[in-house]
């Protein structure tokens, strides 16, 4: 049966390859469903960290005011 998700070629280092073995084995999942667990979590990750950047930019250039919990509620 055709499946509908995407497929792509990674290639690894022997050790990330024996630890996502590792870690696929340990949690009793399959090394392709583990990998694309880690990957789901490296985008969030990622995603995370430029959306604090972007914050920390709009903190960086404001005028100092803020307004404070109380206030904004």
């Amino acid at each position: 049966m055709p499946t509908t998700k995407s497929r792509i070629i990674v290639t690894l280092e022997p050790e990330m390859d024996r630890m996502i073995a590792t870690l696929a084995k340990r949690q009793g999942k399959s090394v392709s469903r583990t990998a694309a667990l880690l990957l789901a979590k490296a985008v969030l990750l990622e995603e995370d960290m430029l959306l604090a950047e972007l914050a920390q930019a709009r903190v960086d250039e404001s005028d100092g005011e803020y307004l404070s919990h109380e206030d904004v509620w």
